[in-house]
């Protein structure tokens, strides 16, 4: 990717190179677990512990908290967040950041845009696959969480684990969240995503698991690109 000044010269060979660059750059992340050191390998160990917990002890006594808490309050609050973790309000964002900082000449914005849109798409391929090797029943189905039907592609009932909602809001949160190094603006904009997280369960669509593989995957995803876009440059 270029990092000079954007001239109106270089618009086409910047989309080519991005363009390139989003297949290229998802070879380098299918290798990186060759590359984890014993450090990686503990906090792995670590958070695969935290997500069996979860699953044998902690989801479904929090499923059943939370539907004797439901009130008209948290019902309007976790209704205005329910579009934060879909596609729509990614694409959006990736069009003003990439196509703003494109025309304007404004590079640190474009790359927002393309790290925006690079994230989306790693994190929707990887849920996407889990989501169909796993065949984890959401919670609304009434079977436990411990219900499975792996290798499937369908329906939408059967299609838990992970999260994609909330892969997408932790996208969201820390694309913008870039913009500033302000720890409110910052604090602000994962504060959304948390909600958005906890808004899934609280509509019974998500087992906390589900929850912290996405947030875990989202945030491994990112780790990965910044160190990745610094030994690029």
């Amino acid at each position: 990717m270029l990092k000079h000044n954007i001239k109106k010269s270089d618009y086409a060979s910047i989309l080519k190179n991005d363009f390139v660059s989003l297949f290229k750059d998802v070879c380098a992340l299918a290798k990186t677990p060759i590359t984890w050191t014993t450090k990686t390998w503990s906090i792995i160990s670590i958070f695969l512990l935290m997500f069996f917990i979860s699953i044998y002890f902690i989801d479904e006594n929090l499923r059943s908290w939370t539907l004797a808490n439901r009130n008209p309050f948290l019902d309007s609050i976790f209704y205005l967040f329910h579009s934060y973790g879909k596609v729509q309000p990614v694409l959006v964002l990736f069009l003003v950041f990439y196509l703003g900082g494109l025309f304007s000449k404004k590079e640190n914005i474009r790359l927002i845009g393309y790290r925006l849109f690079q994230m989306f798409i790693y994190t929707g391929i990887t849920v996407t696959i889990l989501k169909s090797l796993i065949g984890r029943w959401r919670p609304f189905n009434g079977v436990g969480p411990h219900f499975f039907t792996p290798f499937v592609l369908g329906p939408n009932a059967r299609l838990s684990l992970p999260s994609g909602d909330v892969a997408i809001a932790f996208v969201i949160s820390s694309g913008v969240a870039s913009l500033y190094e302000n720890i409110l603006w910052k604090s602000f904009w994962y504060s959304m995503a948390v909600i958005t997280a906890t808004g899934r369960m609280y509509h019974d669509q998500h087992w906390l698991s589900d929850v912290m593989l996405s947030v875990f995957i989202t945030i491994s995803i990112g780790i990965w690109q910044n160190n990745y876009t610094k030994h690029k440059s």
